[in-house]
Order: C-alpha cells, then sequence, then structure tokens
C-alpha cells in the first residue's frame, strides 16, 4: 500500500521529527510503501485543512487516488476543529484511502477506527475550548485584582526621549535598543505623536 505521512507543529520551535520518526518506524512495521512525507510547521491546527499549505497538497494527492493510506502522529495534528477533522477523515474514506492514527490507535479501514476517530476529535476540540476558557477566566481574576493586563505603558519621560531622538533622525531600532525598550513600543509613540500633529 502506498503510504504518505503527514505531520505539523504548531510553532517554528516545534520539530516535526520526533512525528515522521515514529511514524516512518510504524510504516516499515506495516509494510507500506512510503511515496512522501509532508509537513505544515508553524501551521496552528485551527487553521482548517485546505488552507495549510502540507494538508491541501496531501488532500490533492489523495482526491488523485495517489494515495492508499495516510499516517498521523495524533489526531490533533490533523487539525483542531471536529467539523474539519471529520470532513477530512471522510473524504480520504470516499477516495478509498485509509487514515492510521499512531498515538490514538485509529485506523479508519476498520469500524472501530471510524467510531475512535469521531470521540477523539471531540477530544481535541474540547480541549482547546478548555484552554480558551482558562485563559479567558484567569485574565478576567488578573484584571479584578487589579493586574496589569498586556504591555505596560512608557513614562511620559521615555516617550520624550523617543520623539527627541526620532527629531534627531534616529531610527526605531537605535532608538529602541538605546532605551531599553522593544521596537513596537518606540513605533508606537512616534505612531500617536503623528495623529497628534496631523
Amino acid at each position: 500500500m502506498r503510504a504518505v505521512i503527514y505531520s505539523r507543529v504548531s510553532s517554528s520551535s516545534q520539530s516535526v521529527e520526533m512525528q515522521n520518526d515514529i511514524l516512518k518506524t510504524l510504516c516499515k512495521k506495516m509494510d507500506y510503501e512510503l511515496i512522501e512525507t509532508i509537513t505544515d510547521e508553524a501551521t496552528s491546527g485551527t487553521i482548517l485543512g485546505h488552507n495549510r499549505t502540507g494538508m491541501s497538497k496531501l488532500i490533492k494527492m489523495v482526491n488523485k487516488r495517489e494515495v492508499d493510506v495516510v499516517l498521523v502522529y495524533s489526531v490533533d495534528r490533523i487539525g483542531r476543529k471536529l467539523s474539519d477533522v471529520i470532513s477530512i477523515a471522510e473524504n480520504f474514506a470516499e477516495k478509498g484511502c485509509g487514515l492510521v492514527i499512531q498515538k490514538n490507535g485509529i485506523d479508519t479501514t476498520t469500524s472501530m477506527g471510524k467510531h475512535l476517530l469521531n470521540f477523539f476529535a471531540l477530544v481535541a476540540e474540547m480541549e482547546r475550548d478548555f484552554i480558551t476558557s482558562r485563559v479567558r477566566d484567569g485574565m478576567a481574576l488578573a484584571k479584578k485584582k487589579g493586574t496589569q493586563i498586556g504591555r505596560k505603558k512608557l513614562s511620559k519621560s521615555i516617550s520624550l526621549e523617543i520623539l527627541s531622538l526620532r527629531s534627531q533622525g534616529k531610527g526605531i531600532n537605535l532608538i529602541a535598543k538605546t532605551l531599553g525598550v522593544g521596537n513596537g513600543s518606540v513605533a508606537r509613540v512616534i505612531k500617536e505623536d503623528e495623529k497628534m500633529v496631523a
């Protein structure tokens, strides 16, 4: 059977190497013919599959019936939205392509695998909702306690120093480095000043 490995990580600091190594071992064990390894790096699972470069390529290959089975490390690598995960899995099934999800022990070529996929996709979406809810609750609690949310506002004296250096023709990067503040903060002060002058 012709197999394709699909892996995804959310940030550039993460690596797909661990996922790929495990899936290559599985591929050999199952005696599949690995024809390609497709990755989506620094790509959130909340982005729908057809909008991700790697997943979009994989879907096209499946639609052309160039693949017999897709190997994925875990269900959340496919996506974080229940409807998207199910849509992708159903599309694979319609084209006669199996989906094997190593970590969750899912193989959609079996009826048990199809049921498990629905369950784990639901869990992935619930987990994302729980995280969002915890962050929202945490921010509300911090706000109630009077904790500063977001970047601290620059002092008047620092803002004046930024504008003084800017008037001398200094660039944003140099000003930020000189005063020990972020580039974004410098740009914001300059922009606000330009609005007041306009």
